[in-house]
């Protein structure tokens, strides 16, 4: 029950970071790139999260990309800022944000997503199951080979 809060509580950060992605085509808000860039982050966090709460296949995968994507988007909406007041961008601001969301983001999201990674394999049944190597119990051979010759010697 907790992952789906984390889930649900971690959206409005990432909407802001991913809103950073919209300041890859230049200056402006309004160029239809950016816009597209925005657009297409939200929309893959939301397919994203919805993944995540239906603990679906390939949703770890997916979040992993999302945490980059948010990187990315944080260190652009700081470098547009820059770019936009002073129209220079500073190196070491964007390398100090870079490293500050990593760790104070990016890096407990993904330590609380690689914990929660067992509920998002499949449980296969096959051979090493039915031998009773993963704790079921193995049929002995005088017991299958009763029941072989009852059902053979049966009417």
């Amino acid at each position: 029950m907790w992952f789906r809060w984390f889930v649900l509580l971690r959206l409005p950060i990432s909407v802001v970071m991913l809103l950073g992605l919209g300041t890859a085509s230049g200056e402006r808000w309004t160029s239809e790139f950016g816009a597209v860039c925005a657009v297409a982050a939200l929309a893959f966090l939301g397919a994203v999260s919805i993944k995540l709460l239906r603990r679906m296949r390939g949703a770890l995968l997916l979040a992993d990309w999302l945490l980059a994507l948010e990187l990315v988007g944080a260190v652009l909406l700081v470098g547009s800022g820059d770019y936009m007041v002073a129209r220079h961008v500073d190196v070491g601001a964007l390398f100090a944000c870079g490293c500050a969301v990593g760790l104070v983001w990016t890096l407990p999201n993904g330590l609380v997503l690689h914990s929660q990674r067992g509920r998002f394999t499949e449980k296969k049944v096959g051979l090493v199951t039915r031998l009773g190597v993963c704790g079921a119990k193995r049929p002995r051979f005088e017991d299958v080979d009763a029941s072989n010759r009852r059902s053979h010697n049966a009417p």
